[in-house]
């Protein structure tokens, strides 16, 4: 179940396939499960929700959208929380996304992915499937919560300009009583290095000023971390040997702070950011907007 999966997109989905000696393995595993009563896939995970992530994969095809222009390539799996799982910047070749783990049936989207997740408004903070949309360049994800709340998430190529990815995501609130809403944008994005020598590696926050912070930081903290409380809207991770990055913008006023959590052992940088709490009461609308480009050279 964990080595085995191959992943292709075509005709609009995600295929995944078994070699034919595994093909009843996702079956046998879930009647054994049920047979021993086992509650949990591990640790933190309950096994209804990794019977789910198999079932779903291994029906053999995902649906996924698929956006594209001259500068991007990204696609979209909707019924798994409406990830981004592949942002191809195409004049460079290179995937921004830590590549996914190969064959790995109950976590084909657990890594490389960009997601939102709700931290406050909901019981599960993982919104398993949105409704997909296409509109030009634009694909409207849509879910509809319990209380008839609605999470509207807007994903657009070209819309400021080609070299920029826009998103913007508005949560309407339909429950009786008010509730506090907030979300953490969490991308996954490939550094292609695992050293922490800031002459390789260097994060940055815009300030008055581009300033680089990640000198000594320690997975989510550093010496420096005070200075993401006090950016201006724009957080930035540069390779200086493959010459490449990635710039994140933001609207201050609905985006509280950037967040970095950096796993250099598996060239991986969380570029996240957590959005205001936003009491609604019914009728009530929160909207927060984000971008993304590539960088060729360090911000200035």
């Amino acid at each position: 179940l964990e080595t085995c999966a191959q992943i292709e997109y075509k005709d609009g989905a995600y295929q995944v396939e078994l070699p034919k000696q595994y093909e009843d393995a996702p079956a046998r595993y879930v009647a054994l499960c049920k047979q021993y009563n086992v509650s949990r896939a591990a640790e933190t995970r309950p096994m209804a929700d990794y019977i789910d992530r198999i079932t779903r994969a291994a029906s053999k095809k995902m649906p996924a959208e698929r956006l594209e222009n001259a500068v991007w390539r990204l696609t979209i799996v909707p019924e798994d929380g409406g990830k981004v799982v592949e942002m191809i910047h195409k004049p460079s070749g290179r995937n921004v996304l830590v590549p996914r783990k190969t064959g790995a049936l109950g976590s084909l989207f657990g890594i490389g992915t960009l997601r939102e997740r709700v931290m406050r408004g909901l019981d599960d903070p993982e919104l398993n499937a949105f409704e997909a949309v296409r509109a030009g360049e634009t694909v409207i994800l849509t879910a509809t919560l319990a209380d008839g709340s609605v999470i509207e998430r807007r994903i657009r190529l070209g819309v400021t300009r080609p070299e920029r990815v826009d998103f913007e995501t508005t949560i309407t609130h339909r429950g009786a009583e008010p509730k506090v809403y907030q979300i953490k944008v969490i991308p996954h994005f490939h550094t292609m290095a695992r050293s922490k020598d800031p002459k390789v590696l260097t994060g940055y926050v815009k300030l008055d000023t581009w300033v680089a912070f990640t000198e000594g930081w320690q997975q989510n903290n550093g010496p420096s971390a005070r200075l993401l409380n006090e950016s201006t809207g724009a957080i930035a991770m540069y390779n200086h040997k493959t010459k490449s990055g990635i710039l994140e913008t933001y609207d201050p006023q609905t985006i509280s702070r950037p967040l970095l959590w950096w796993d250099a052992p598996n060239e991986q940088a969380n570029l996240e950011l957590l959005t205001q709490p936003a009491e609604l009461k019914e009728g009530d609308s929160f909207t927060y907007t984000y971008g993304i480009e590539h960088l060729d050279e360090p911000p200035e």
